[in-house]
Parts: C-alpha cells; structure tokens; sequence
C-alpha cells in the first residue's frame, strides 16, 4: 500500500508560499496614521463629520464656565420702634384740674380749656376761697397771680410767682409747677413767704369750652 504523505506535505509548502508572496507584495511607502494633538485651530476639531472624533473634538472645544461668587444676602434691619411722643401743651384738651398734694386742708378745681390762653384755678379752704389767675408767655410756662384777705384774723395775702408746664403720662396728663412769692401780713408779720405747689391737667372729653 502507497504511503500519501508527501502530496500533503506539497499542499501545505504550496499555501506558505502563497502567503509569503502575498506579504512581499505590499506597497514599502505605506503611511502610518499618527494622531495629532488637538490645536486651537481645529485639529481634530475639523474631523467632527468622522465618527467618534467628532464628539471628543466638541467636547475639547466647549468653554469651561468660569465660577462666580455669590454674595450673602444683607440681613434686613429690624426697624426701629418709634417712641410715643408727649403731647404738646396746648395742642390738645381741654383739661380737667386734678389735685395731687395739700397745704393746709384746701381743695382746688378748674378747667383750662388750653394752656396757651389764661385759665383760672379755684382754691377753697376751710376760712377763705380764692382763685389764682395763670398767665401764660408760651403753652410750656407762664405767670400767676393770687390775693385774698381774712378781715377776721386780720390776714392778708398778695402773690406772684412763675409756673412751668411739663408731661406727666403717655395718656396726655400735664404736671403743673409754680413757684410763689406771697406777701403776708398777719399778726404783725409783714414779710414774704416762698410756696411750691403742684397739681395736674388730665385731659377731659365731657369738657366743653367756648
């Protein structure tokens, strides 16, 4: 029987020669693809059309956001309370007199209608009744003025004296001040004598004036 191994050994020299002629035959002067860095220009940019290069040259192209800082918000300030202001003597009443002390057993009434006209204070003890006239120089301060006698006791007073007007409450009450001077004469005493006194002007709306 004839051995078949040299026919396969002719086939498989022949596909190796084949494949040797094959690679012999390539052209030398083949280029080689390099890939160039992406420029300011386009480089890989300008391929854009040509499958993946497109994306990665758009994606080198897109500006980069620059950062901005925020400012905090200004904390709005609280807004101030706004006191209640006196009120201005003279701008309201009219006012109702109220006694705050007493002296010797008196008792006092009267209304002032506005503190930047002349208003009278009635004074009632237990041997005279007397009124005291209050001439204002503004709505804040003014004059007074007071006489009266006791023909009895042979007693006799003649005052004069300056008085100031300032705020006493938030609800609209004044404090009326004076400082007298009274001339007295009884049981041989002829001389002056200082007084203080005080009392109030509560403001009255069941109070008319003319």
């Amino acid at each position: 029987m004839v051995k078949q191994h040299p026919m396969w050994h002719v086939c498989i020299l022949g596909l190796v020669l084949i494949l040797v002629l094959s690679c012999v035959s390539l052209p030398t002067g083949q280029p080689t693809l390099t890939e160039t860095p992406n420029s300011a220009s386009g480089g890989i940019g300008g391929n854009a059309n040509n499958g993946g290069n497109g994306s990665g040259a758009e994606s080198a192209n897109t500006p980069v956001p620059t950062p901005h800082a925020t400012s905090s918000p200004t904390p709005t300030p609280s807004p101030t309370p706004t006191p209640t202001p006196f009120p201005t003597p003279g701008q309201q009443g009219p006012y109702v007199v109220k006694q705050i002390r007493s002296l010797g057993g008196e008792a006092i009434s009267g209304v002032v209608c506005s503190t930047s006209k002349q208003f009278i204070v009635n004074f009632t003890t237990p041997k005279v009744t007397f009124n005291t006239l209050y001439s204002p120089q503004d709505p804040t301060h003014g004059k007074l003025g007071y006489s009266y006698s006791i023909p009895s006791a042979g007693e006799s007073h003649d005052a004069t004296g300056d008085y100031t007007i300032s705020p006493a409450g938030t609800d609209g009450t004044l404090l009326l001040s004076e400082k007298v001077r009274d001339h007295v004469v009884f049981k041989g005493f002829d001389g002056i004598m200082p007084l203080n006194y005080s009392f109030n002007l509560v403001p009255s709306q069941n109070t008319s004036c003319p």
